[in-house]
């Protein structure tokens, strides 16, 4: 699904929130006016509603020293966009898409709600009806700073199944210069089958991202999952899933997307020990063999940290499977 850039809001104030110990709840988030950064283990994300356009993880910056400081080197323009959802290619996020009044005459708000889990950061969206189904997005940024989920909720509130497509819409910041690395099937070539996908830019100081789209012997992989590479849409892509919902039930997907930074040869170094933040190693050969490995190893228990106790994720579980572990904190996102 090739998606439509729209012009950027303004920005009206900035609100960061770094993790660390005790560190409080941040105030709801309105994106239609204000900038919102999450910075975790030397990485800052940017959660988004970019233009009116789907509520998105618009960016990920991997910093060398674990700061923002840009003399320790850093791996920036890691996406355009990633693991925005449509569902029946309507764009979750979208109710006054553009930044309009919404149709009431008020101006459009899209607030967010931001907190802490211990050291993630969560950020989940409002409740936007779709196809029927009330659906909740919440993003979860991963203290080590190298994952972030998003995780869906399908809530059927009717009298009857619901069957929609879901379709997972990403846009990489290497764009005509994005490679396939590695991939679940080994063919780097990319299919439906692929759990999951290494890309970058071959060296040229774009983290190098791994997206993960469903686990093995899942109760619901994609239909059909796509790359554009080189010059014509290079770097967009999405996997697209056919959901079917029972009456009074709630269905939950998560994908993940993460990035491993590097040095590279225009960085010197005289230690490469004295660099605090883990993803990121001396070379992009290294973040590649790095990103492959973690991605063959699985998630783990941040598979289902903080889902609902009791939920199963469709596109992780087997059918009437529990979940791996038990969820972790105080859940924000109940469905």
């Amino acid at each position: 699904m090739k998606r439509s850039r729209l012009t950027a809001v303004p920005v009206v104030a900035a609100v960061a929130l770094t993790l660390g110990t005790g560190v409080a709840n941040a105030e709801p988030v309105d994106l239609r006016t204000d900038y919102l950064t999450v910075e975790v283990g030397g990485t800052v994300w940017t959660p988004s509603i970019y233009g009116g356009d789907a509520f998105e993880i618009e960016e990920a910056i991997v910093y060398a020293n674990g700061s923002e400081d840009l003399s320790g080197g850093q791996n920036g323009d890691a996406f355009d966009g990633v693991l925005a959802l449509y569902v029946d290619d309507e764009a979750y996020g979208s109710d006054c898409a553009g930044g309009g009044d919404g149709g009431d005459g008020e101006p459009c708000t899209y607030v967010v709600d931001v907190t802490d889990d211990g050291d993630d950061v969560v950020v989940t969206a409002p409740t936007q009806a779709m196809s029927g189904l009330d659906v909740t997005v919440q993003h979860r940024y991963f203290a080590a700073g190298d994952l972030a989920r998003v995780l869906a909720a399908f809530r059927n509130p009717g009298s009857a199944p619901i069957t929609v497509e879901v379709t997972v819409a990403n846009n990489y910041g290497s764009d005509s210069g994005t490679v396939v690395e590695a991939d679940s099937s080994g063919d780097d070539a990319v299919t439906a089958a692929d759990r999951w996908i290494v890309t970058g830019d071959g060296g040229s100081y774009d983290p190098v991202v791994t997206t993960h789209f469903f686990g093995a012997g899942a109760a619901l992989a994609p239909t059909h999952t796509t790359l554009a590479l080189g010059n014509e849409n290079g770097g967009d892509g999405d996997a697209t899933f056919t959901l079917t919902v029972a009456p009074g039930a709630t269905a939950y997907l998560a994908f993940f997307v993460g990035v491993t930074g590097y040095a590279g040869s225009m960085y010197d170094y005289p230690d490469m020990d004295s660099i605090a933040a883990a993803p990121f190693l001396e070379t992009y050969e290294a973040a590649v063999d790095a990103a492959v490995a973690a991605a063959t190893a699985g998630l783990g228990s941040r598979l289902y940290a903080g889902v609902p106790a009791g939920a199963s994720l469709l596109n992780w579980a087997p059918t009437g499977a529990p979940p791996a572990t038990p969820a972790t904190g105080t859940p924000r996102f109940t469905g």
